[in-house]
């Protein structure tokens, strides 16, 4: 799916997995940049919850929608007094790309808590259009 008007690039959903049990629910999704300027993973932090001490939290704005039932499904927060976000850029390591260079593709993670029941979600990804009708593996 295509960012808004203001950024050339696109995401895609590479995965998105329940465990048999139900509950844990893990989403990897790519950011592939074609734009002439770095794009600052930053830009998908969550504007409605707060992660971490300073709530700055890479890639903690991307949310699962259940459509039937009108939910929508944020990233867990860990249960240390930090409140981190079990997504990409709550650790940072030598291997995580803070931000995309033009011609560049990389890929991040978020993990949620599903009802067993759902089966199917609207991956919103801020700045970009939702992406409708993935199935959960």
């Amino acid at each position: 799916m295509d960012v808004d008007d203001d950024i050339d690039a696109t995401v895609e959903v590479n995965q998105l997995r329940q465990t048999e049990s139900g509950g844990y629910t893990s989403l990897t999704w790519s950011l592939q940049n074609n734009e002439s300027k770095d794009i600052d993973i930053i830009e998908f932090k969550n504007e409605t919850y707060t992660y971490g001490i300073k709530g700055k939290t890479e890639a903690a704005g991307v949310a699962l929608v259940d459509e039937e039932k009108g939910v929508r499904y944020y990233p867990l927060k860990d249960s240390s007094e930090e409140e981190v976000c079990l997504c990409s850029g709550a650790e940072r390591t030598s291997t995580f790309q803070n931000s995309v260079s033009d011609g560049e593709k990389a890929t991040y993670w978020s993990a949620f808590n599903l009802p067993e029941d759902v089966s199917t979600v609207t991956v919103d990804i801020p700045k970009f259009e939702p992406i409708e009708d993935v199935q959960i593996e």
